[in-house]
């Protein structure tokens, strides 16, 4: 039997993964509209607009792809007890996949993409060892991953401000980046203060995920729109 303690880190995780204590059946339908429908949305115009197109963006169709496997997985109410290892699991894939995604978009940021990726993975793998990968949600991977890619993203952005002629706004890379930079920078106050409102049963631990759900929408829905402006570019370019 699980002690009280690990019970305690299992119901903060399951709180942690759907935003409250309901199944997934019965959440509400804006979750599957914010997380599900932008997520698959950000993979259609992937699909439709740049799949073709190898390098970084074929890194971020595997990500999408990735993502949208977890998601649907996750729905299904069976797999709610491998719901915990799954996630962090993904967790590392998606550390990965973005870290190399923003060394190829810079390749100034490669050195850093790798030693970030090696050290996390290491605190990924004490944290897993520690709490086991089934009881706990790798909170602080988490976090620290947060943090990292937002400051590699927010690198990038700052050198494509720099050496970016035409309108930013008119920039497919911008908006991959400002969404990743949203979200990743976003995320990281709202999980740091999850686990103690959940243990305390706090309301506002049911509320607070709403945040992340809000930002998760804004990342893939730019997403989206930076592979339909890739296709408008490659479209002109054909043209001219």
């Amino acid at each position: 039997m699980p002690t009280e303690p690990e019970l305690w880190h299992i119901r903060c995780a399951s709180r942690l993964l759907e935003g409250s204590e309901r199944t997934p059946t019965e959440l509400n339908p804006l979750h599957y509209l914010l997380i599900n429908g932008t997520e698959l949305l950000a993979l259609c115009c992937w699909w439709w607009c740049v799949r073709n197109q190898g390098g970084a963006l074929r890194l971020l169709g595997l990500q999408l792809l990735l993502t949208n496997v977890v998601e649907i997985l996750a729905l299904h109410p069976a797999l709610l007890p491998v719901l915990v290892p799954m996630y962090n699991i993904y967790l590392l894939f998606d550390l990965v996949l973005m870290s190399w995604m923003l060394a190829r978009f810079h390749p100034p940021l490669r050195p850093w993409a790798i030693g970030t990726s090696a050290l996390l993975a290491v605190l990924w793998a004490l944290e897993t060892a520690w709490f086991g990968i089934s009881a706990w949600f790798n909170i602080l991977f988490l976090l620290t991953s947060a943090l990292a890619i937002c400051a590699m993203s927010s690198v990038a952005l700052w050198h494509l401000s720099q050496v970016e002629r035409a309108p930013l706004q008119r920039s497919p890379l911008f908006w991959l980046l400002l969404g990743t930079v949203l979200y990743f920078g976003g995320i990281a106050p709202v999980f740091s203060s999850y686990n103690y409102l959940a243990k305390h049963g706090d309301i506002m631990s049911g509320q607070l995920y709403w945040i992340v759900r809000v930002l998760c929408a804004v990342r893939y829905l730019s997403v989206a729109w930076a592979c339909i402006q890739w296709r408008r570019e490659s479209n002109t370019a054909a043209l001219a």
